[in-house]
């Protein structure tokens, strides 16, 4: 079905280009349907609403380049990759980040980095004696702090360079989740 990615794609593209000039708040349905040409029931059948499509972009295209990234360079160049697409999209980014669909953009964020953390740990904690409840804890306690750079960034208006912000926490964060699992472990061992 490319022809209807093809269309979520033109729809998604109407919204930011909206949103460049436009707080989310006075975008409506018709705003994006006569931006992109389509009509109310195109839209409707890709999306329910406005919230559903920024869901959508969310999903697709960040991930698609923290993926696209991770795959070729790791989980830092994921991460990257991730900040670059937000700078080339700055102003979707920062019209929601002031806006209502704030929690749709913080519950996508948390749940793709909290699941990105648990591939990382159970990787790290294979053969070892490391329960599901503790590498649970592990990528529940560093979500949020890394979260909180990530949108501490976007708010200071993304002024600072993405790679800095990438090197920071690859400081920060180098080994600290080896290091946790095997803590876990040896604690097990020792019971």
């Amino acid at each position: 079905m490319p022809n209807a990615l093809a269309t979520k794609r033109t729809i998604a593209q109407s919204l930011k280009h909206l949103m460049q000039t436009t707080p989310l708040k006075k975008i409506s349905i018709q705003n994006i349907v006569d931006d992109c040409g389509l009509n109310r029931q195109t839209f409707y059948y890709h999306f329910q609403d406005i919230y559903d499509l920024i869901e959508w972009i969310l999903a697709t295209e960040s991930l698609e380049r923290a993926e696209e990234h991770a795959e070729i360079h790791g989980e830092e160049e994921a991460i990257l990759g991730v900040l670059i697409y937000a700078r080339e999209n700055k102003s979707f980014f920062t019209n929601l980040a002031h806006s209502e669909a704030t929690d749709a953009l913080n519950r996508l964020c948390e749940r793709e980095l909290y699941r990105t953390l648990m591939d990382a740990l159970r990787t790290l904690a294979k053969g070892k004696p490391v329960t599901e409840g503790e590498l649970d804890f592990i990528a529940s306690f560093y979500t949020p702090a890394i979260l909180h750079v990530l949108y501490r960034w976007i708010y200071d208006d993304m002024r600072e360079d993405p790679q800095v912000i990438v090197e920071r926490l690859s400081i920060l964060l180098r080994g600290t989740f080896a290091q946790a699992v095997d803590r876990y472990a040896i604690r097990r061992t020792k019971k």
